[in-house]
């Protein structure tokens, strides 16, 4: 999306969450191209250097491997096609679901102490 705001450039809250996933939504065919509205390609992290760049970067990807988890939900409860096709949605969902589960590279169960933020598998606790 021309002109969006950088995600890294701001405060990773609950609106800026939902305003960037209302971004990505709004741009047909966001999550298979792999590329953010503000340009950023997803498949290239951040340096270690940058962590909010690092957290808006996981949230990005989370959010595109639900966005593909759920458009293949729905090729595979299509009724007209052969078992092989809803055989490989089933292989795809699969493989979605444990992307979107896997922490990023690098992470282990600890992120960014520095602001009080914890990752832990998908899941962001806030410990201040």
């Amino acid at each position: 999306m021309q002109g969006a705001e950088k995600p890294t450039s701001g405060a990773l809250n609950g609106a800026a969450v939902i305003a960037f996933h209302q971004q990505c939504l709004a741009l047909p065919g966001w999550a298979k191209a792999g590329q953010a509205p503000d340009g950023h390609a997803l498949d290239v992290p951040p340096p270690a250097t940058e962590p909010r760049a690092q957290l808006w970067h996981w949230v990005a990807n989370n959010h595109r491997f639900n966005s593909l988890l759920w458009d293949e939900e729905d090729l595979a409860r299509r009724t007209r096609v052969s078992a092989e096709e809803i055989a490989g949605n089933k292989r795809a969902i699969d493989g979605y679901n444990q992307a979107r589960n896997a922490p990023p590279n690098g992470w282990t169960s600890c992120c960014c102490w520095r602001w009080g933020w914890w990752i832990r598998h998908r899941w962001v606790v806030i410990r201040r």
